[in-house]
Parts: C-alpha cells; sequence; structure tokens
C-alpha cells in the first residue's frame, strides 16, 4: 500500500448490538465477518466497534480486507451467531458488505460511553462516525492510548 492509499484510508467507530448477533463467538470462531455495508468502506480502513447497552463501550478493532463486495453465500458461514429470525446475509442481492478482520478485543473500562463523551463523541453511536476527521482527533488519540 502506498502512501497516498493510506492517507486515504479512514477510522471508523461502528456499533453493534449483543442482543441481535454474536460478534464475540464469531469473532472467536471465525476470526473475521461479513459486514453489511451502509457506509463506504475501503480496503484498508480500520476501526473500533462499540457494543450499545448493556456493555456500552469499545469492544474490538478491525481492519477492512475488502469492501464493496456483493453477496456471496461464504457470507453464511457467520449466521450460527444471529440471535434472531430475519438477519442472516439471504436475500440481500442489492446489499453490499466488507470484509472485516478482528485485529483487537478489549474489555477495557477506559472505553465506556461516559469517558468516549468526556473526549468528544457527542452520543452513543447509533451508525458509522469517522474518527478520521479533525474534530475527532482528541478522542482518536484517547482511543488508540487506551485500547
Amino acid at each position: 500500500m502506498d502512501k497516498k492509499e493510506r492517507s486515504e484510508n479512514k477510522i471508523w467507530l461502528i456499533p453493534y448490538n449483543q442482543k441481535f448477533y454474536d460478534l464475540k463467538g464469531c469473532f472467536d470462531k471465525i476470526g473475521e465477518v461479513y459486514w453489511t455495508q451502509h457506509i463506504h468502506f475501503k480496503a484498508g480502513d480500520t476501526g473500533y466497534i462499540y457494543g450499545a447497552a448493556p456493555e456500552s463501550a469499545i469492544r474490538f478493532s478491525f481492519r477492512i480486507k475488502d469492501a464493496d463486495l456483493p453477496y456471496d453465500p461464504i457470507m453464511d458461514q457467520d449466521n450460527e451467531f444471529v440471535k434472531y429470525d430475519g438477519s442472516t446475509n439471504a436475500d440481500t442481492s442489492d446489499k453490499l458488505f466488507a470484509h472485516m478482520i478482528l485485529t483487537g478485543e478489549t474489555t477495557s473500562k477506559r472505553l465506556s460511553l461516559a469517558n468516549l463523551l468526556d473526549r468528544g463523541l457527542k452520543s452513543a453511536p447509533m451508525g458509522a462516525v469517522n474518527l478520521s476527521k479533525k474534530e475527532m482527533k482528541e478522542l482518536l488519540i484517547y482511543i488508540e492510548d487506551n485500547f
């Protein structure tokens, strides 16, 4: 990856909800997940995954191996971790996916919602937050220092 490609990669904070999906179980068993893209990930992007309540904290870090992938049956490898009917990748021919690789896991209390709010996060993440933006610099440094 050349310097220009690295400079264009983004660092994301994205949420997940353990009530609907056992992301930890998936990462423990497979080490990767095909994430439905609601934003434009690019290969090489990195980031953190925030667990919604009751976790209310950053739990994982990731790297995007590939993005803008059309549905493929290989993506169903993680269906056993879905906690409610209707959330499989089937019937998603109109959606794109990102191939996300786990790069780290933490249970640090320092990455709780209260601490993130004190450092510039506006509210609990309900969608992707681009941590690469200038106004997120303090928050990103805090996350990187405490992950």
